[in-house]
């Protein structure tokens, strides 16, 4: 189902901090993105708590990029959707809580 081991590990780090792929299902069909995250999901809410006094205001906690290839391997990702669909579909319903604005919703 993946192009590589390492498209695999972006896939499976949605959600966490760090560099993550995210897969979105929008009505042409599926779009990905490459997403950074300083703290993860879970803890995102954590951060812009009053008990975090120090931690300035414009803090950035993720940021996403739209993507077409593999970041690591350069494989077309419509190719992958197209020899299993059904994975994406499962994948995009995972990645939804995960994914901000960029550019596809």
């Amino acid at each position: 189902m993946f192009c590589c081991h390492a498209f695999e590990n972006l896939i499976s780090n949605a959600g966490e901090r760090g560099l993550a792929v995210l897969v979105c299902k929008t009505d042409a069909g599926f779009k990905f993105a490459v997403q950074a995250r300083a703290v993860s999901f879970a803890d995102e809410s954590n951060v812009a708590k009053p008990s975090c006094v120090t931690m300035p205001t414009h803090v950035t906690l993720s940021e996403s990029m739209r993507i077409r290839y593999c970041p690591s391997c350069g494989r077309k990702l419509a190719e992958l959707v197209g020899i299993d669909p059904s994975q994406f579909e499962v994948l995009a319903t995972t990645h939804r809580p995960f994914q901000n604005n960029w550019g596809i919703v």
